[in-house]
């Protein structure tokens, strides 16, 4: 949920419907959220919107089991900001819930790259390996053969 479960009745249809639900932390909309890039600490401000939301999805019914939890990279946050995220995202491992991260050719990653979208695959796997090895437990992807192999490989060195 891109919303973080501000609206009521997704929190009520995900308890109902004992679905998994994941809170997405973002700020305003897709037409405004570059207006709410203004963090004095994004990590404790997250964890605070992260506490908020949990609470409110237990209060509805959702089982702690059910919730994912997505930091939400590139939606209300500048390059920096996402890069600070990537850097101490096991940070969110406190909550003891799966982390999901979507960094699949996000602009943060052509920015760093000087690559256009179609170009970022590199740039993904790399980003996708940094939050793998920082406790990442589900990837969203648009490059599913080669996110599969990421995580064949980040898997073999974590057992070693």
């Amino acid at each position: 949920d891109i919303t973080g479960l501000s609206c009521d009745n997704m929190a009520r249809l995900c308890a109902d419907t004992k679905v998994a639900v994941c809170i997405m932390h973002s700020k305003g909309n897709s037409q405004n959220m570059n207006q709410y890039e203004n963090y004095e600490n994004i990590l404790l401000e997250i964890k605070d919107y992260f506490y908020e939301r949990i609470d409110k999805a237990l209060k509805f019914g959702i089982s702690e089991e059910s919730i994912i939890l997505d930091v939400g990279f590139g939606f209300a946050k500048n390059k920096k900001q996402n890069f600070i995220l990537l850097k101490y995202l096991k940070e969110f491992n406190f909550f003891g819930m799966p982390l999901l991260s979507g960094l699949s050719r996000k602009s943060m990653i052509g920015l760093a790259t000087s690559k256009n979208v179609e170009d970022r695959l590199t740039g993904t796997i790399v980003a996708n390996t940094v939050a793998l090895l920082a406790g990442t437990d589900i990837l969203r992807v648009h490059d599913v053969k080669e996110c599969y192999d990421t995580i064949k490989v980040v898997n073999s060195l974590l057992k070693v």
